[in-house]
């Protein structure tokens, strides 16, 4: 069979219809067809062109049941007219380099174009509300995406995100489109820059999670909503701004953030990021995985640090938690494996969850910070659960130099003890911390136990 012509009042295509017919190089689905049975043109090993017009096809059962199985398509047209592209649709065709889903469509099916490797560019209409599960999942060479669908639904969860493992260079949303889906561009790493339209309302959870290449966002005025985590992980982020005119958020005093407006809540920062002295709370996940911050002032007017804040920041060192601050929440510096000095103005220290200055395999906060708290008041945070996980603890009132130096332990006196304990450092027995450098020559080696001998002996 050289040719196949399906004539236009067909509604279904039979199973195994043209199945191994290896002459067959073109077809063209009429939009009467509503269902085509499995493995309808499995085999073709010709086919090279498809134009699809069916209206609203049902899909196969299955991935296994493919109706274009073992075909090597080059060219797949999708009708103007076509509504539904079906479930498994373009499956596995690894030969095919760009698409165009016309505006006429309003649904594209789960998996439909799984697994396209060759794929490179993808066109979605202005119709579309709903993509399904994975719709380009594995399509590993799709560098660019125009997204122009203006209401989409979201995926249900960010295993289903539809661009999964693809490597995405370039993503352009149409100056048209009202709502950004959760998870649409979810640990896209190669995106360097993305333009949100001033059409665009609402900007969903994860939407821009794992971005790491994202340098910069601007968020226009007609925005009213950022869903949970629109940003997380964006490590390479350096400018953040908000247009003046927008009435929920604000990038108030240039301060390189996104802050919530009516709370006063800043929910999203950078390595840039100055906060103003008007934020009164640091949201959740708002620094996390930022590791080019490497200093933070908290200002006094903030009184909550929320959940994970912080977490991730490896070039933060040091860090001043005002006594304004009433609540930190769940790991807000966990993780933070450069962070050696934390100054508070606590006299009385507020409550943390254990997990708030955790560490991980290779390195924990607890035991190689450095804890400065009000003159006095070592003893209060003694007492108090997980302040007294620190293994040292200064009452220098915020200032290093009252620290008594080659004092290891923390007993305010320089003896025997401390000698032991620097050899405990050099030996791996314990971390080996900021005190234990002695001579501050960035090492806790010997010379740093004869400064210490040098200081008991009283040379």
């Amino acid at each position: 069979m050289t040719s196949l012509i399906i004539g236009d009042k067909v509604k279904t295509i039979p199973a195994y219809l043209a199945c191994d017919q290896t002459k067959l190089t073109s077809i063209t689905i009429p939009n009467s067809v509503t269902s085509i049975e499995q493995y309808a043109f499995s085999g073709c090993s010709g086919l090279t062109s498809v134009e699809y017009n069916a209206v609203n096809c049902s899909s196969p059962s299955s991935s296994s049941y493919t109706w274009f199985k073992d075909c090597p398509l080059t060219s797949l047209i999708i009708g103007d007219e076509v509504e539904t592209i079906p479930d498994y649709f373009a499956y596995n065709q690894n030969n095919l380099t760009s698409i165009t889903i016309p505006d006429f469509v309003t649904f594209i099916g789960s998996s439909a174009f799984y697994g396209c490797t060759g794929l490179t560019s993808v066109t979605i209409g202005n119709s579309v509300t709903s993509i399904g599960e994975g719709a380009f999942s594995e399509c590993t060479g799709l560098t660019s995406v125009e997204y122009n669908a203006i209401n989409c639904a979201d995926p249900t969860a960010y295993s289903y995100a539809w661009f999964k493992n693809s490597t995405l260079t370039s993503l352009k949303i149409g100056d048209k489109v009202k709502r950004i889906p959760a998870y649409l561009a979810f640990n896209q790493k190669n995106l360097s820059g993305i333009t949100i339209p001033d059409s665009v309302t609402f900007i969903g959870s994860s939407a821009f999670y794992g971005c790491t290449g994202l340098k910069s966002i601007t968020i226009p005025n007609s925005v009213t909503s950022i869903g949970n985590e629109a940003f997380y992980e964006c490590s390479g982020l350096t400018s953040i701004k908000v247009d003046a005119g927008n009435a929920y958020y604000d990038s108030r005093n240039n301060c390189n953030a996104i802050i919530e407006t009516k709370s006063n809540s800043l929910i999203k920062g950078c390595m840039n990021t100055i906060i103003p002295n008007s934020v009164t709370s640091i949201g959740s996940s708002a620094f996390n995985y930022c590791s080019g911050l490497t200093s933070i002032n908290i200002p006094n007017s903030v009184t909550s640090i929320g959940e994970w804040a912080f977490s991730e920041c490896s070039g933060l060192t040091s860090v001043a938690i005002p006594n304004s601050v009433t609540y930190i929440g769940d790991g807000a510096f966990s993780n933070c494996s450069e962070l050696l000095d934390i100054y508070t103005k606590y006299m009385d220290p507020i409550a943390i969850p254990s997990s708030t200055f955790e560490g991980n395999t290779y390195t924990n906060t607890y035991t190689t910070a450095i804890l400065h708290v009000p003159e006095g008041c070592i003893q209060y945070y003694r007492a108090k659960d997980y302040w007294n996980k620190f293994s040292i603890i200064r009452d220098d009132n915020g200032k290093p130099g009252d620290a008594v130096t080659g004092d290891l332990n923390d007993d305010g006196v320089v003896d025997i003890a401390d000698v032991n304990a620097v050899i405990d450092m050099i030996l791996g027995l314990q971390d080996a911390t900021t005190v234990g450098d002695v001579n501050g020559d960035g090492n806790v080696d010997v010379a740093d136990m004869n400064a210490i001998i040098n200081i008991i002996l009283g040379l």
